[in-house]
């Protein structure tokens, strides 16, 4: 898990976008803002929490302004807590709804070796087949690009329980705060920003 993986992929292309972009390799702060636009996201939430402590220093706001996307990580990430760290929040609004991200964190440290392959082939079992696979420094995170009603998230998350690469101790997190979450920028505990090692198309 230590060892950069490789980058592996052709460029994708977001519904309602004209423009194709390559987007392996670049850093999770450039590819959501390409994401929240490209979904047609008219709001989204930041959340600031400290590694390991439950929710007790967690504070979340919602933002409406996707080109300020970098500004606002750094913005809600600035605290005297040296350890604070920023996430997005799959919750997200659409004209006249409310929607998900797929989002999902391959953080269980039962499986120290796995890789991308084995990260795509538990994608495809949950019905994940458009989106992208990013590395963190720790572990694989995974943005979908297709919104999910609030019962579809529900059910995506109990279906992730039973993966071990991902792991119901997180999932269950998740669904208490009603959201699942990833992480945005760097701290000292984690001091790599994560970035695009695969597209998947479909």
């Amino acid at each position: 898990m230590n060892k950069k993986p490789s980058i592996e992929g052709d460029p994708a292309t977001f519904p309602d976008s004209t423009e194709r972009v390559d987007e392996a390799g670049e850093s999770v702060t450039a590819l959501v803002p390409r994401i929240l636009e490209g979904l047609q996201i008219t709001r989204y939430r930041l959340r600031r929490y400290v590694p390991k402590t439950g929710d007790e220093f967690d504070e979340e706001k919602a933002f409406s302004d996707v080109s300020g996307f970098r500004a606002n990580v750094g913005a809600i990430g600035r605290s005297h807590d040296p350890r604070a760290l920023v996430s997005l929040s799959s919750k997200v609004e659409v004209v006249g709804d409310t929607r998900h991200l797929p989002l999902l964190d391959f953080s269980n440290t039962r499986i120290p070796d796995l890789d991308i392959s084995d990260v795509e082939e538990v994608l495809i079992g949950l019905g994940q087949r458009r989106g992208f696979i990013l590395h963190s420094g720790r572990c694989f995170h995974y943005y979908g690009l297709d919104l999910l009603r609030e019962s579809e998230w529900s059910e995506l998350m109990m279906q992730s329980a039973e993966q071990p690469a991902i792991g119901e101790r997180y999932i269950q997190r998740q669904l208490s705060r009603g959201a699942s979450y990833l992480r945005q920028n760097t701290g000292p505990t984690r001091p790599c920003l994560p970035y695009v090692v695969k597209v998947l198309e479909g």
